[in-house]
């Protein structure tokens, strides 16, 4: 899946991903984002990602910059 960063908290290393075919508000961890060199997602970074369900709802895992 492909999507954009939407919002995500430095201090706290979580976001949202807007997901590109529907659009929907994906949670995101900063556990889950690999390859960044120890760089923060920024609003609007492009991601490719998976999703997998928690107890808490659907997330993104297994997320890389493009």
């Amino acid at each position: 899946m492909t999507g954009k960063i939407t919002y995500f908290n430095n201090e706290r290393g979580f976001g949202f991903i807007a997901d590109d075919e529907s659009n929907q508000s994906v949670f995101v961890h900063i556990s889950q984002i690999t390859g960044t060199n120890g760089d923060y997602p920024a609003v609007g970074q492009r991601v490719v990602y998976e999703t997998r369900e928690t107890e808490k709802g659907t997330a993104a895992a297994d997320v890389r910059f493009i």
